[in-house]
């Protein structure tokens, strides 16, 4: 139970005990504020209620001094509605504000009023619908998904599929892009098609999804492409024949180095391999075998037969002079001879 000298003043006091709750006088006394329709003391001829809990009365309290004022003026109201105004402008402003963002983005999105999922449009750059209706992925020979963004190695077939909700609904693909001389095989399933490239550029695969609503979700998936690698006619090492490849990357830098030279035996072959992109050609002064005769293009290899331990270094018996003959002796190749017979 309460005390009417809680309340600060005599028409606040009257309408702490008065009316059914303090929502209903809340709103009650607020109708009387904007009908202008109140005097010093509103509420007055309410029927006062016997008992009004403890928990409740000082929040009232405070609420209707805050609306009325200790003199019961109606200036809190002015400043509630002043307060309400410039809160509800600047809520305004931001919704107009947010509304314009998403309608300018570039390609926007499209919304299934029936699915309730909205999916990025395909100069989104997105495969992926945001409700998650349909997804485009792509699988590797092996059958693992190759992530967004990775390259496609040339020569290779890779599944590429749609999935997700495709009850009704019909697809239709495409190579949005193709400079990497690709070519998109059919399935006897709508939902996959297989694509095989042997250039070095990029690939955009497309799949259009319409549904039995009639909407549509375009689904891309773009990648650059690797051309197919020539046949490896080197081999392996034998007993008489040593294989050395030249790295790929190599470029105008050295073949190897001279902590880890290739070693032979007189007698022996050395195989040299170019896996590089740009073309090398072995100069020798003669030892440890006759200079190549031309530059071999990536793929291409030499046969260089060990004659001879001449020219060598006395100390680490690396062979002098060796090196790519059309890019200088930076381009050095380091082989060492050795003594005696391969085990």
């Amino acid at each position: 139970m309460h005390s009417p000298s809680k309340c600060s003043t005599a028409s606040t006091s009257e309408l702490c005990h008065s009316g059914e709750s303090i929502e209903f006088e809340a709103r009650f006394l607020t109708r009387l504020k904007l009908t202008q329709n109140f005097s010093e003391n509103p509420v007055s001829s309410l029927k006062p209620l016997s008992w009004f809990p403890d928990s409740q009365y000082e929040t009232f309290c405070e609420r209707l001094e805050g609306m009325v004022g200790v003199e019961g003026d109606s200036r809190g109201s002015l400043g509630n509605r002043k307060l309400i105004w410039r809160y509800g402008l600047v809520l305004g402003v931001s919704l107009i504000s947010t509304t314009l963002l998403y309608q300018n983005c570039q390609g926007g999105f499209h919304y299934d009023p029936e699915k309730g999922t909205v999916t990025m449009n395909e100069s989104m750059g997105g495969n992926t619908s945001l409700g998650g209706s349909v997804r485009l992925t792509t699988f590797s020979p092996s059958g693992m998904v190759v992530p967004e963004g990775q390259s496609l190695e040339g020569g290779l077939e890779y599944r590429v599929e749609v999935s997700g909700s495709l009850e009704s609904a019909t697809i239709m693909w495409q190579l949005a892009e193709n400079s990497g001389n690709c070519v998109l095989k059919t399935s006897i399933e709508q939902a996959k098609r297989f694509v095989l490239c042997d250039q070095a550029g990029r690939v955009g695969v497309r799949a259009s999804v319409t549904f039995g609503n009639g909407s549509t979700s375009v689904l891309l998936s773009e990648r650059t492409t690797g051309a197919v690698a020539p046949a490896d006619a080197c081999g392996t090492s034998t007993a008489d024949r040593v294989v050395f490849r030249i790295p790929r990357g190599t470029g105008n830098g050295p073949w190897n180095s001279s902590t880890s030279p290739v070693e032979v035996y007189v007698g022996q072959t050395l195989r040299i391999c170019n896996d590089d992109t740009v073309t090398h050609q072995l100069h020798t002064n003669g030892t440890p075998c006759a200079h190549q005769p031309r530059a071999m293009a990536q793929g291409e290899f030499y046969d260089c037969r060990i004659a001879n331990l001449n020219g060598r270094n006395a100390n680490t018996g690396i062979y002098n002079n060796t090196y790519d003959h059309n890019l200088g002796t930076n381009s050095a190749v380091y082989i060492r001879g050795m003594p005696g017979s391969p085990q």
